[in-house]
């Protein structure tokens, strides 16, 4: 199943309380597939006026990522499938509230990599996938700040190999999957960040398929 995931529109608000009707859209990217996917939208409400005002002041996120996709043969025959993207994004927006003016800026640093190599005609796989990232939220209110980090990382190593084929329905595929998750959060301290909490774990599965 898939994690819940958080999507701080905080830089929005100003442009959400207008008045005007707006629509928020998730879309997968490359979702080949079919995806259900929902969310829910969590709201704070300024008890102290009948209307919040405010802006986006910056936005620098695109609607697409750039993707590089390459094939390199390798010396013994095979090819190396290589797919990767980065992204490096920031929004800021602002809000005027009873007790003052909060601003907030999200940025976030991603990448992404996977490359697959393929040999022995196909027979022999490798694919190692890297997707790590970081999203800082930084907020200022009456001259004073604040920010969190929420940095992320889940690698994937997968080895599989066919140990007999006959037809495509008569062989044997053996396979090996590992897969690790770290997680940590921290906050601003001084000219660094301090790790409040932290996360890590690993699990590695190997199994032989024989269909006859």
């Amino acid at each position: 199943r898939t994690e819940p995931y958080d999507i701080d529109l905080t830089p929005f608000v100003g442009r959400l309380t207008d008045g005007r009707p707006h629509t928020i859209t998730l879309t997968p990217y490359g979702d080949a597939d079919n995806w259900t996917v929902d969310g829910t939208l969590f709201l704070d409400v300024d008890h102290g006026t009948a209307q919040t005002t405010g802006a986006l002041t910056g936005d620098t996120l695109t609607a697409t990522p750039a993707v590089s996709t390459t094939e390199t043969a390798t010396a013994n025959g095979g090819t190396q499938v290589r797919v990767a993207t980065a992204r490096d994004w920031s929004i800021s927006g602002y809000v005027d509230t009873s007790r003052g003016r909060i601003s907030t800026r999200v940025s976030q640093q991603f990448s992404y990599l996977n490359t697959d190599l393929v040999s022995a005609t196909g027979a022999d796989q490798q694919v190692r996938q890297s997707d790590a990232g970081a999203t800082i939220i930084g907020t200022e209110r009456a001259g004073a700040g604040s920010a969190t980090r929420a940095a992320w990382s889940y690698p994937i190593d997968v080895d599989s190999q066919v140990l007999q084929l006959i037809d495509d329905n008569n062989y044997d595929l053996q396979a090996s999957v590992t897969q690790g998750r770290q997680l940590t959060h921290s906050v601003a301290d001084g000219d660094g960040w301090r790790v409040v909490s932290s996360a890590g774990d690993q699990i590695r599965a190997q199994g032989v398929l024989q269909r006859s």
